[in-house]
């Protein structure tokens, strides 16, 4: 298994994860609470994390193709929700194997 994690600013996060799953629910199975919403995805994990200075995203996928096909859904969806604000991409971590 590979992981990546990657944060942008979004004001008031929290509010914003049920759109964020409902994005994502088309495409795979959702849970959402207050501050955590997890998606099981065709290519992996994504749990998403509202804190007070915005959004943590981890990604856990099998391999690294496939945690590369789910960085860029992840960015194609979430330029949705924050397109009032000025979106340029995600700086992800470097793919992490996990043990």
């Amino acid at each position: 298994m590979f992981t990546a994690t990657t944060h942008f600013s979004l004001p008031r996060a929290a509010e914003h994860l049920p759109e964020i799953a409902m994005l994502f629910a088309g495409a795979g199975e959702v849970s959402h609470d207050r501050n955590r919403a997890d998606a099981l995805m065709p290519f992996g994990r994504l749990t998403f994390c509202a804190v007070a200075a915005g959004l943590d995203v981890t990604l856990v996928a099998p391999d690294p193709r496939a945690l590369a096909q789910g960085r860029k859904m992840v960015e194609h969806h979430l330029r949705r929700v924050v397109f009032p604000l000025r979106f340029e991409g995600l700086a992800w971590t470097s793919p992490v194997a996990l043990a």
